[in-house]
Parts: structure tokens; C-alpha cells; sequence
């Protein structure tokens, strides 16, 4: 996933509390992990993130490298689930 923040929402937040978004990704990724490898940059600013693997970068100029950086993370992982790409 990339991202440029959390999950935002006014309408939805107004309606049902300020965590409804991030409570909800936060369940999306614990039951995506047994099957999968998540992984998350992150654009621009520290927020809080629901996933395991995760980076930052300060702007559109470092986005390459660290996706290449995740990518040799997920590499070179021991247990890296067979996904297979649709």
C-alpha cells in the first residue's frame, strides 16, 4: 500500500467516532496477514500505521529507492508466503 495518511473520512468520522477508519484497516490487515505480506510507504508524514512492514519517505524523490527497499525486504524474508499475482 501507499499512502499519503491515514484513513480520512469526515462523514464517515462525524458518524461513527474518530478510530472507526483506522480500527477497521487495523482489523483488514490482521486478517489479510495469514496470507499474505503487507507492506506500507508512507508519503510525506509520520502518522500511525496498521501494517507490519513499513517506510517513510519525505517526497516523491526517495519513492523508487524505497520500493525497491521493501521489495528486497519481502525478497529476502524466510518465510515470505507464495502469492500468487492476478
Amino acid at each position: 500500500m501507499i499512502s499519503d495518511g491515514a484513513p480520512v473520512d469526515d462523514s464517515t468520522l462525524l458518524e461513527n467516532g474518530p478510530h472507526f477508519m483506522m480500527d477497521h484497516l487495523a482489523e483488514v490487515v490482521s486478517e489479510l496477514q495469514a496470507t499474505h505480506t503487507l507492506m506500507q510507504l508512507k508519503i510525506g508524514r509520520e502518522f500511525e500505521s496498521a501494517f507490519p512492514h513499513v517506510a517513510t519517505v519525505d517526497g516523491l524523490n526517495e519513492v523508487g529507492t524505497t520500493l525497491f527497499d521493501l521489495l528486497r525486504q519481502f525478497l529476502l524474508m524466510p518465510e515470505a508466503p507464495q502469492q500468487e499475482i492476478r
